[in-house]
């Protein structure tokens, strides 16, 4: 068999080849038999992003609690303080005031990082 008529029957086969896997494809999509690879990889994908979101909104909600958290301790600090100086009543009162509020606030936010940290 000469090189050229070698080099057509082999362009001639690969033809014949596509053709059937064409077919063979169309076949194997139209019964759904085929693995969803693209999805299966986009799904893992997307699994991996949402936890690394979920990790960072953890890690952003845990600092926004602890800032919090050291911003009533320095309300209570200076009222405390602001409370050992002879102030008029009303003042004081006032004073009084905030530093229960931010007591309240403090316990409040010392359980919810307490229970941020246990889960």
């Amino acid at each position: 068999m000469s090189e050229h008529r070698l080099s057509e029957a082999l362009v001639a086969l690969a033809k014949d080849r596509e053709e059937a896997a064409d077919r063979l494809a169309e076949i194997v999509l139209d019964e759904g038999d085929v693995p969803d690879a693209p999805t299966a990889e986009s799904g893992l994908l997307e699994m991996a992003a949402a936890r690394v979101k979920s990790a960072i909104a953890e890690d952003e909600a845990s600092q926004l609690l602890r800032d919090c958290k050291d911003s009533e301790e320095r309300i209570v600090e200076a009222a405390t303080l602001l409370l050992g100086y002879e102030l008029p009543e009303e003042i004081r009162q006032r004073i009084s005031s905030l530093r229960t509020d931010a007591s309240s606030r403090l316990a409040r936010l010392q359980l919810n990082h307490q229970s941020s940290q246990s889960s």
